[in-house]
């Protein structure tokens, strides 16, 4: 069968092929100016101005098919072009086998396969998309039926509780009830009959135009949901306000997707934020904003400067990079990730996976991150050692490692693992680091752990201050 047409457009020459070899990070993509005779149905005077085109490493076949209402998914012949372009075009910080080398190639094309081909994005580029704006609980106040207020006081009415049902009457006459909530409630969704619609009130929500699906009442949805959502507000987008609203952080983040009943979030992961107001208080790194300086000022000590840098290991979104440097104004943070969403946030951006860091990273961090990474990568021992090698003298690296969700079979992963864990020891008691290593929730002590080939490897939360620099 002959491969799929290609929707791979090579980078130009002298900007993303050539750019990595310099420094393998790259400023987040802007957008670039497209001429109007290039977008079709465009409405009025929009049709008459230039549109701005978000610039991407890996996604352009989706801002293409935006434009050409056509989405043509990467093929393997893409994706292999991007692996060698972008992912693995850097000399690496460790030396990799030609073995190493291709297991992770394979890691990286199922991962790439994942983000890039995924059926919202073909939906969001082809098909009619009714975009609501968030609602205020005023708005919903005023909505909500006088028979589902029950007995609440004014106070309660003000608390704008998980759920209500607002009556929507339609052009014809007819009324639709749709459940409103605050918040995703299982239990609420459970019980909703096919003539309600549950979403979130606080977020940006996005519904398709018409479905045919075996789960859904589809002419319900296209003559009954679909219309309601009109009436509280929602406007059929155009291409231009596609591609202003998908490259927007701030929708793509906080918005829901409805391709059915119940709404999804856009992104795949990195929402998780560095701090809460209270520490351990929602998904975040588990700190506050008081804490992550108290840590910044320690390392400032330790290194003697002023100016400090961060790498976030599988930052995703890049959220807690961005937070740490709105936080700083003297910390200079990148943002380490495989995944590249539509619109992501201004923070400086490398697309390589954690195994190949590149030789350009050596002692280059004061503080190292890694939050929920490891548990994807193909060789966490070699990430391990990646962050080790990448952290300049008196840095200091907040890992968290563990190993059940990687994309390929490496099946002697947990011995290598356990001789990294060997080497800190050893880097420990011959004073080239300082290690602290607390156990996860399900107990052992990965110093002490002796794997076989089949063991999961004891998830383990890793603090590491480098007092001098390593020997080969």
């Amino acid at each position: 069968m002959p491969e799929q047409e290609s929707s791979y457009i090579p980078p130009e020459e002298g900007s993303e092929k050539d750019e990595p070899k310099k420094d393998a990070d790259s400023e987040t993509p802007k957008k670039e100016v497209v001429s109007p005779q290039d977008v079709d149905g465009l409405k009025g005077q929009e049709s008459k101005e230039q549109i701005q085109v978000p610039k991407s490493k890996t996604l352009k076949h989706f801002w293409n098919g935006i434009i050409n209402g056509e989405y043509k998914p990467l093929t393997d012949g893409d994706i292999s072009k991007l692996i060698e372009t972008i992912y693995l075009s850097q000399p690496t910080l460790t030396k990799l086998t030609e073995e190493e080398i291709s297991k992770i190639k394979e890691s990286l094309t199922k991962s790439i396969k994942i983000n890039t081909g995924r059926e919202m994005l073909k939906e969001l580029a082809e098909q009619e998309i009714i975009f609501l704006p968030p609602l205020s609980g005023d708005e919903i106040l005023k909505m909500i039926n006088s028979e589902d207020k029950g007995g609440w006081s004014e106070k309660d009415k003000r608390s704008y509780p998980s759920s209500q049902v607002i009556e929507i009457t339609l052009d014809d006459g007819e009324k639709v009830k749709i459940r409103v909530t605050t918040s995703a409630d299982k239990k609420v969704a459970q019980r909703l009959e096919i003539e309600e619609m549950s979403f979130m009130i606080s977020s940006p929500n996005f519904f398709v135009g018409s479905m045919d699906s075996k789960y859904i009442d589809s002419e319900g949805w296209s003559n009954k949901v679909i219309p309601a959502i009109r009436k509280l507000g929602g406007i059929t987008m155009d291409k231009k306000e596609k591609l202003e609203k998908f490259s927007d952080i701030e929708t793509w983040e906080r918005g829901r997707y409805y391709p059915s009943k119940f709404g999804n979030s856009f992104g795949l992961q990195g929402y998780r934020n560095l701090y809460e107001k209270e520490a351990g208080q929602g998904h975040s790194y588990g700190y506050t904003q008081e804490s992550f300086l108290a840590l910044l000022a320690d390392i400032r000590k330790r290194v003697g400067k002023e100016n400090i840098t961060m790498l976030d290991v599988g930052g995703g979104l890049g959220t807690a990079a961005f937070q740490a440097q709105q936080l700083d104004n003297n910390l200079r943070a990148t943002n380490m990730t495989l995944d590249e969403e539509p619109a992501m946030y201004p923070v400086k951006t490398v697309f390589v996976p954690a195994e190949s860091m590149p030789a350009s990273f050596e002692e280059k961090y004061d503080l190292i991150f890694s939050n929920v990474a490891f548990r994807y990568f193909a060789y966490p021992d070699i990430a391990l050692e990646n962050c080790l090698r990448a952290l300049s003298v008196g840095g200091e690296a907040r890992l968290v490692v563990s190993t059940n969700r990687q994309h390929v079979d490496i099946k002697d992963y947990a011995v290598r693992l356990a001789r990294e864990y060997k080497r800190l020891k050893e880097l420990r008691d011959g004073g080239f680091i300082e290690l602290e290593i607390k156990s996860g929730p399900f107990g052992g002590n990965p110093l002490d752990f002796e794997p076989t080939e089949k063991n999961d490897f004891p998830e383990a939360y890793i603090e590491i201050i480098k007092l001098k620099s390593l020997e080969d």
